[in-house]
């Protein structure tokens, strides 16, 4: 597999894929949807997995692929008129919408208004529903009608990051994928095809920091890599200090090392968080999470992880709170500490 650039611009855009093979790791998944999309087996897919896993993208293939009017090997040829239509962005046939801003009946029901109609372009509409699991569940039942009514020449594409989100027959009636987190193999082997594309002499030990800090997300890492490239210095401590990695961050180290000794001093403590203490509740949060999530990571020893994974859930956000980044613990550390410098 080789990534290929397609145009200009920074690397996250000239590099994303507009083929199935250009699609770095999720092999089966990506096996099952190309079969799917040849066969056009069903009209209401379901993309699920983490944010920057590709799923856009590869709803935006699956476009392309079905509607592609010299298809070759599953892959569409990007030069025809149905292709070049789709790349436009103009193309009256097929509509992306962001569910988190249109998330009620109107939105769907104002989405769905032209499905009876015919293409005036492709062979196919297609409609792609991006974090569609935010629609409300009124604006979900009305969407449910047309997932099991659509028209044959209409294809629906919801893609989430939370699917527990969508009521159950929605989920039933479309054909489900789930993209895993990318494995850092993978994720090492693009920073390297895109680096050595772009003539960039970037060492392994910098391509692994930006590996541990995109935590599986190859949108993430082609952003950080852009980011390093505009760097004068590709040194350990420049590339550190402009990633904010949390295990090369040496008050994040001391403050969890300060937090879990044997017996916490809470001098040790204060001086530590100190430092650390204007990245604010919700920053400071992630930032602790995010560093006991990498050490987990590369962990071997049974006893080790098990104790890694137990102070992991000390600072991880609870779902139900609506609150992102803000997890009780790092709150009263922040109560405490006032309170403790009033003394």
């Amino acid at each position: 597999m080789t990534v290929k650039p397609h145009g200009t611009g920074d690397l996250y855009h000239k590099y994303r894929p507009m083929r199935y093979n250009e699609i770095v790791g999720h092999d089966s998944t990506i096996q099952s949807i190309k079969a799917a999309t040849t066969t056009v087996l069903s009209q209401a897919f379901m993309l699920t997995g983490g944010s920057g896993t590709g799923k856009t993208t590869t709803a935006r293939i699956m476009a392309l692929a079905v509607n592609c009017k010299n298809l070759s090997d599953g892959e569409p040829c990007l030069e025809c008129t149905a292709c070049k239509s789709i790349l436009s962005g103009n193309c009256p046939d097929m509509l992306e919408v962001n569910a988190a801003n249109a998330r009620g009946i109107d939105a769907i029901r104002e989405m769905c208004a032209n499905m009876g109609f015919a293409p005036m372009v492709l062979t196919k509409r297609v409609y792609i529903l991006d974090e569609a699991h935010q629609l409300t569940k009124d604006a979900q039942n009305t969407l449910l009608k047309y997932l099991e009514e659509a028209p044959k020449h209409v294809l629906i594409i919801l893609c989430s990051t939370e699917p527990k989100g969508f009521i159950k027959a929605v989920r039933t009636r479309c054909q489900e994928s789930n993209f895993e987190l990318l494995a850092r193999v993978d994720m090492l082997a693009l920073l390297q095809d895109v680096a050595g594309q772009e003539s960039a002499n970037v060492s392994q030990e910098v391509l692994k920091m930006i590996v541990d800090a995109s935590e599986g997300s190859p949108r993430s890492a082609l952003v950080r890599l852009q980011q390093v490239l505009q760097l004068e210095d590709w040194s350990h401590e420049s590339v550190s200090s402009l990633l904010g990695s949390n295990e090369d961050d040496p008050n994040a180290i001391k403050l969890c090392f300060a937090l879990n000794a044997s017996e916490p001093r809470w001098s040790s403590i204060t001086k530590v968080f100190n430092d650390v203490k204007s990245l604010g509740a919700s920053a400071l949060g992630m930032t602790l999470a995010g560093y006991y999530r990498n050490q987990l990571l590369k962990v071997t020893e049974y006893s080790k992880a098990d104790r890694l994974a137990s102070q992991l859930e000390l600072f991880l956000v609870p779902f139900d709170s609506g609150k992102l980044g803000e997890n009780q613990l790092v709150s009263a550390l922040f109560r405490a500490y006032t309170i403790g410098r009033r003394k």
